[in-house]
């Protein structure tokens, strides 16, 4: 599988860390300063199972100083690295509250909405000198076969911006061919006083053997 954190853009900030954790971050009045303070790159991967989507498996990577305040909190021992109960520190003063923005990602079958659970499999670490959270999202029910499935990773206050990976997504568990993957700039879903369309990713899986 290829390295799904390596930003495509470029775009790591060369802004002062604001905030102790990204849920801190955005609950600051958006209207106080210009936008956004906080960028990361996500690797998207989508989990198949019989040709139905079961799963989200996200890798976030932080701009550099954003890394720098979270590793400077939470490396207790200055290792350069996570581990342990420095990851439970993380996840639990830093992650845990990200949850009240439905973790800045946007399931959608046509109009609708579609149900994920509560995360699975969170850990953090730094890699390249920079933080990097992954997690699973597991949805509530599958998404069938031959559905066409949106996929939007974007904060709607645009106080963090999320870029794609080159991929723009990956596919865990299906043949090569069986799904298809279109990303686009949803300009349908515009942000931001309607001035930035966030990048999406338009999904369809085959059932397994047609």
């Amino acid at each position: 599988m290829p390295d799904l954190r390596l930003p495509r853009f470029g775009r790591l900030t060369r802004l002062r860390a604001v905030g102790l954790g990204l849920a801190a971050a955005v609950g600051l009045n958006g209207s106080a300063a210009a936008h956004p303070h906080v960028w990361v790159t996500n690797g998207l991967v989508l989990v198949v199972e019989g040709g139905a989507v079961t799963r989200l498996r996200h890798a976030w990577t932080f701009d550099e100083f954003f890394s720098e305040s979270i590793i400077g909190q939470y490396d207790a021992d200055g290792s350069d690295t996570l581990t342990g109960d420095e990851i439970t520190a993380v996840h639990d003063g830093a992650f845990v509250s990200v949850a009240d923005f439905g973790y800045f990602t946007r399931v959608r079958i046509g109009a609708a909405d579609v149900a994920f659970g509560p995360v699975e499999a969170f850990t953090a670490s730094v890699e390249n000198g920079v933080l990097v959270y992954q997690f699973d999202l597991p949805l509530v029910e599958p998404i069938a076969p031959g559905t066409e499935v949106t996929i939007g990773v974007y904060d709607v206050e645009y106080y963090v911006e999320f870029m794609p990976t080159e991929l723009g997504v990956t596919i865990e568990g299906a043949a090569e061919g069986a799904c298809d993957t279109d990303l686009f700039e949803d300009e349908a879903n515009a942000i931001y006083f309607g001035m930035v369309a966030p990048f999406t990713v338009r999904v369809t899986c085959a059932a397994e053997g047609s």
